[in-house]
This record gives structure tokens, C-alpha cells and sequence, in this order.
């Protein structure tokens, strides 16, 4: 005859953690994007400097040529795709003077 089945014991210490396992294969390659939207154009605004000074960087009576460039693209108060380079669409300016 066998006795009566004794209660659980306590619970044993957490064994030591194992290797990782080796990496699993490359996925397929997925579909390509959509097209992006398109860009803007570039615009250049070239306007001639009298003989006389602007702003202190031409000497007088040499003249020059102001260069602006900028994005056709709508900013502050521009008109985008218009095909003019508006004062708020400027992004860099550049004064070159005539040699003396």
C-alpha cells in the first residue's frame, strides 16, 4: 500500500540564460515606393547696379549686377510655379561689382 502524496516543493533557483540563436535568413526585397511629388524650378533674378553704391559694396561709378536665386515654390507671399522669383521666395543673394 502507498501513502499519500506529500505537498509541492519550493521552487529551484532560474538556470543560467542560453547562447543566442544564429540569425534567421534575409526577407524578401519589398515593392518599390510610389513616385515622389514633383520639385520646383530654380529661378535666377539678375538685376543690373547703376553707377553709384549699394549698400556700401560698390564703389562708385563701377556698377554691378545683384544675383538672386530662390525657389519658384510659394513662400511668404510668392506665387508658386508662377515662373517669377518673388521677393519671399529669394534664398540667397549676391552683390558682384564691376572691377574699378
Amino acid at each position: 500500500m502507498t501513502g499519500a502524496t506529500g505537498g509541492s516543493g519550493a521552487n529551484g533557483a532560474t538556470g543560467a540564460t542560453g547562447s543566442s540563436g544564429s540569425n534567421g535568413a534575409t526577407g524578401a526585397t519589398g515593392a518599390p515606393g510610389g513616385d515622389g511629388s514633383d520639385g520646383y524650378n530654380s529661378l535666377i533674378d539678375l538685376q543690373t547696379i547703376g553707377t553709384g553704391d549699394v549698400g556700401g559694396q560698390c564703389v562708385a561709378n563701377n556698377g554691378g549686377v545683384i544675383i538672386r536665386v530662390g525657389l519658384d515654390n510659394g513662400d511668404g507671399a510668392g506665387t508658386a510655379d508662377d515662373g517669377t522669383l518673388h521677393d519671399d521666395e529669394v534664398d540667397e543673394e549676391a552683390v558682384v561689382c564691376n572691377p574699378p
